[in-house]
């Protein structure tokens, strides 16, 4: 394929504006739907999912639109050594929503007469729309179909009913959810303050799983009813990473003398045990130079067991 031309009527891209938002936006001007831009325009046939990782597509796309190249790129979802780099940093693939249209009715309704998409919508780490904390919604109000990509022209219409989803009923966080929500995005950005050096220290995906990890382990008590380990929960994590090493500390213990009380935690203490967001807890906790020696001797009573080869791929060591 050719370079493509510019064209002669352009968009001016919103700020946080997704790619496929952008291209959606793009297509009314070349004359042709969006799957048409994206095919025969940009050269992609997979769809819009795959727009945000493919290079190429992202950069024909800035050409057609006269975008300079670094703003696109800032807008795009690479493929990274262990997940994918999105603003900037490196992120787990389950942090991101390429195939499903998360969306926050009320504040596309804000847009007026031009919707559009923002690229933080995709990181299912955050839940909801980080200006107004309005929930983010992934099914058509109206049909309860996932709201994709596919059979559409534009950010607002479900694709199998074709429901204008600016005219749903609006939720909102509560305020301490929102501002984990801000700080998290602020830690993507590398705005916000560094992690404790024992995590500041390891790769990004790495720190992300520790956040998902320590998230599940913290909320095992109480009522019991915990989620698995997941992006939804991270930003939880996240500040108990901040409040490290006591925030881990009081977590351990407290699940440690509620399976002794009879609670029935010892099975989550076991799916636990052989976990690798465990073992990256663990290991900097034992590594902490402030772990007292008493408490270094009852967290080793729950240290993992991992190889050697992989302690020294990853660079740890456990002292008692």
């Amino acid at each position: 394929m050719g370079k493509p031309r510019q064209l002669l009527k352009s968009i001016e891209p919103r700020a946080d504006e997704s790619v496929q938002s952008i291209a959606m936006r793009l297509a009314p001007r070349a004359l042709v739907t969006p799957n048409e831009l994206l095919r025969y325009g940009l050269g992609l046939s997979a769809g819009f999912p795959s727009l945000p990782t493919d290079v190429k597509a992202v950069l024909r796309l800035g050409e057609l639109g006269g975008f300079a190249p670094t703003e696109m790129m800032s807008r795009a979802i690479l493929p990274g050594r262990l997940g994918y780099m999105v603003l900037e940093r490196e992120v787990p693939a389950n942090w991101l929503s390429f195939a499903v249209r998360r969306v926050a009715p009320s504040v596309l309704r804000d847009d007026k007469d031009t919707p559009f998409h923002r690229l933080s919508w995709q990181l299912t780490a955050l839940d909801c729309d980080l200006a107004s904390g309005e929930a983010l919604v992934h099914r058509c109000p109206s049909c309860g179909a996932l709201l994709t990509w596919s059979k559409i022209e534009t950010v607002v219409t479900c694709g199998c009913c074709r429901f204008d989803i600016r005219n749903a009923a609006s939720r909102y966080v509560p305020a301490d959810r929102l501002s984990l929500a801000r700080r998290l995005y602020q830690f993507l950005l590398r705005s916000g303050p560094p992690l404790p050096e024992s995590f500041d220290r390891l790769d990004d995906v790495t720190a992300c799983y520790a956040m998902e990890w320590f998230a599940y382990f913290r909320n095992c008590g109480g009522s019991g009813k915990a989620l698995c380990p997941s992006a939804q929960n991270a930003v939880f994590g996240l500040e108990d990473l901040y409040s490290w090493p006591d925030s881990f500390d009081s977590a351990l213990f407290e699940l440690e003398d509620l399976g002794k009380s009879g609670y029935g935690y010892g099975r989550k203490c076991d799916i636990f045990s052989t976990s690798q967001g465990r073992n990256v807890l663990l290991i900097r906790r034992l590594n902490h130079d402030a772990c007292s020696s008493s408490r270094k001797i009852r967290l080793l009573g729950h240290a993992p067991r991992i190889s050697s080869y992989e302690m020294y791929r990853l660079g740890w060591t456990v002292s008692a």
